[in-house]
């Protein structure tokens, strides 16, 4: 999974302030996720799932990975993301992993205007949701 020069991962990952991760099966990318640091203890989170690996649930364990890394080492108080308006299937795996929708917002992507949601999940909400869930990680993903 090459980064495409000038892309949004290829331009934020080198950002200072950035956390750039990539998730690992063996040899294999898997994906990759990164905040963007926003900061007064708040950042973006993005992610991108290798297509070969999309709908394998994987996507899941980077979101949760990430966001445990976010909210417990970086110490963020609130993480937002944006997906587009046409990608109701990004939209539920975010919801699913309890980010909630707050907003939209009109970006220029390559000189076109693209329409996005935003959502975003607070510390005290993940606390209490990864507290519950009590849920594991692969341990062939690492970061």
């Amino acid at each position: 999974m090459p980064l495409r020069k000038h892309g949004w991962l290829d331009s934020y990952c080198r950002a200072p302030n950035n956390c750039c991760y990539t998730a690992r099966i063996e040899q294999l990318r898997v994906g990759f996720s990164l905040f963007i640091n926003k900061g007064y203890g708040e950042a973006e989170f993005r992610i991108a799932v290798n297509p070969d690996f999309v709908g394998s649930g994987y996507g899941r364990k980077i979101i949760k990975k990430t966001l445990t890394i976010g909210f417990l080492e970086h110490k963020f108080k609130t993480i937002s993301l944006i997906v587009r308006k046409n990608n109701p299937i990004a939209q539920r795996l975010y919801a699913k992993n309890w980010f909630k929708l707050c907003g939209e917002t009109t970006e220029n992507i390559q000189g076109q205007h693209i329409v996005f949601f935003i959502m975003n999940l607070c510390e005290n909400n993940f606390d209490g949701l990864v507290n519950s869930l009590n849920f594991a990680f692969s341990p062939q993903i690492t970061y």
